[in-house]
């Protein structure tokens, strides 16, 4: 299919043409270092001494991916105003939202857990770093399944009535009653903390659930959890999917390389004499090659991001890097580490040095085993060396010897020059090169349907990007538009209030370099969440003493009636509803 497609292409393609857009490209790269509208490097003030410690300006090293979608789901962007169409591996942080219509269903996969949003949920990251992840839920209903944990980080859950906060692994479902007056906290699995206003708070504990009416926890009910619904039981099978899966995986790669499940179901693993384990994508067209099949997005503070379309498309253009053995693409991951570095694409850029309004081409290359990725963003010496390190792997080659080499390439990045004479292993692979215009690329584009035709082999001495591109983002750089039918969604965000035990303060967020407008630069948005206010006068993290579990009376709230309860004194079922699986 590819193969077809793209001969097409060079068919409408006259000669005139390209040798003028081979002669642009080639001339954006020698001019790229002098044509940034955005100074990419980092600060010479902020440099970290130590390669082990993170600079304060530095961006997270951990992204959420949407991982499942089915139904209506908006999404508004961090500091955007209008919401947007999402797609499967889109990656979410701080101060992205999602809302789920009636019969909608989404997924979340971290590093560590799963976040599930059930039908007519309001959603969003209030903060999303290396330390805590903090969401708030005005409606509906969320899934919290927390794999584990590093010292010192936790889960927050932010609602209208009280705050769940989860420092230990554990599985627990939150929901909202309709008026948002009453929060719902299932423990299926594991021990948490709810906080509450004025200093209140208590522990909950596995098989139980509470029923909180108001912010002072001093009306609580608690009652067995009994059976659950059919939420709970695809929240169940997808955590059973992930289990069996990784279990297959964890052999090759980290498991916390984000996405790494779907990698035994469409692909297989072979072992390479250079390069060690090796995987295959076995359900891609004749032609395939990485980069392609998926847009560029602009995602604060990362910059452009490579949104792949296939399913399987996130932990190899995140992580790890590419090779091409015997004519076709296969993924080498780096070591089996705790929570490798993500990264927004794992590429290096030919061209892009000229404006939006003037046209001219960005190129593209997957990165090889062994080569150092220069970020596009602001990155002191301890994040350049950890995004490499922990997706870095080559045989043969001792930890301390690939350190030297990223700090070797890290006193160019710095210096904002391209390191000398370097090689690269996938430059002249088959179909490795991509390239589109730069109005294509920005307004995120398809790649596949918009690829520009070339010979990789015109760039054998052109010089790579030593920051990547400084294209101007547009409106649609940020995310596509939702559909003309979609349902209507609130323009100004959540207003519904949320109460919380950690302020998402400035701290956490992060500013990068982004350009609105022609001529007027202007830092990353920065997310408003006017909506939370934080809960004070809490004591130490003890849990108050927990009453005898009893019968939760009938909150009309929630929209549901008390289920009688059958011979062995559990809840009956009701009518659609299954025995939970947990």
């Amino acid at each position: 299919m590819f193969k077809s497609w793209e001969s097409t292409v060079m068919q409408e393609v006259s000669y005139k043409h390209l040798r003028t857009w081979l002669g642009a490209l080639l001339l954006c790269v020698g001019s790229a270092a002098h044509a940034q509208d955005v100074p990419p490097g980092p600060d010479p003030a902020d440099v970290d001494a130590s390669a082990a410690q993170a600079d304060a300006g530095d961006p997270p090293s951990r992204v959420a991916r949407l991982s499942y979608q089915a139904g209506d789901v908006g999404f508004l962007p961090s500091g955007e105003k209008d919401w947007s169409a999402v797609t499967v591996n889109r990656p979410l942080t701080t101060g992205d939202r999602l809302s789920s219509s009636q019969g909608a269903r989404a997924e979340l996969e971290l590093d560590g857990g799963a976040l599930r949003i059930g039908q007519n949920t309001d959603f969003g990251f209030l903060a999303l770093n290396d330390q805590i992840t903090q969401v708030e839920l005005t409606q509906g209903t969320l899934n919290v399944a927390v794999r584990q944990l590093d010292q010192g980080e936790s889960y927050e859950i932010d609602t209208p009535t009280v705050a769940l906060v989860i420092d230990q692994p554990g599985t627990y479902r939150v929901d909202i009653s309709g008026d948002g007056k009453a929060t719902r906290v299932t423990d299926f699995d594991g021990t948490a903390v709810v906080y509450g206003q004025n200093g209140a708070q208590r522990g909950i504990d596995q098989g139980s659930r509470y029923e909180f009416n108001d912010s002072a926890l001093s009306d609580v009910a608690v009652s067995p959890i009994g059976g659950g619904d059919e939420f709970d039981n695809w929240a169940a099978e997808r955590d059973q999917r992930y289990t069996q899966a990784i279990t297959t995986t964890r052999q090759y790669v980290s498991e916390d390389v984000v996405g790494a499940q779907d990698l035994a179901q469409y692909g297989d693993w072979q072992s390479d004499d250079d390069y060690g384990e090796v995987w295959y994508p076995t359900q891609v067209d004749t032609g395939w090659a990485p980069y392609r099949s998926g847009h560029w997005a602009f995602i604060a503070p990362w910059g452009w991001t490579w949104v792949d379309d296939l399913p399987w498309g996130f932990a190899p253009y995140h992580y790890g890097r590419w090779i091409c053995l015997r004519g076709r693409w296969g993924w080498v991951p780096g070591p089996i580490v705790r929570r490798p570095v993500y990264a927004p694409a794992l590429v290096a850029f030919v061209g892009g040095g000229v404006r939006i309004g003037v046209g001219g081409p960005v190129g593209w290359f997957p990165l090889g085993p062994g080569e150092v990725y220069n970020p596009w963003y602001r990155a002191s010496r301890g994040y350049y060396t950890r995004v490499n390190v922990t997706n870095l792997r080559e045989r043969g080659l001792a930890r301390a010897a690939i350190v030297d080499r990223i700090n070797h390439h890290y006193d160019y990045f710095h210096r904002g020059q391209p390191f000398p004479n370097q090689r690269f292993v996938n430059r002249d692979a088959p179909r490795a090169f991509s390239a589109m215009s730069a109005q294509n690329f920005a307004a995120a584009r398809n790649v596949r349907q918009n690829l520009a035709g070339g010979d990789a082999r015109q760039f054998a001495n052109a010089q790579v990007m030593s920051h990547g591109p400084t294209l101007r983002p547009t409106a649609a750089s940020f995310a596509q538009p939702r559909p003309a039918q979609a349902r209507p969604l609130p323009a100004g965000g959540f207003n519904r209030p949320v109460v919380a035990r950690t302020a998402p303060s400035p701290s956490m967020l992060h500013q990068g370099p982004l350009v609105r407008a022609a001529g007027t630069p202007a830092t990353a948005p920065r997310p408003q969440f006017n909506n939370v206010r934080v809960l004070s006068g809490h004591g130490p993290d003890s849990a108050a003493p927990r009453p005898t579990p009893q019968a939760a009376p009938r909150n009309e709230a929630f929209g549901q009636s008390p289920r009688p309860a059958t011979a062995g004194g559990q809840p009956a079922l009701r009518s659609g509803e299954l025995p939970s699986a947990r």
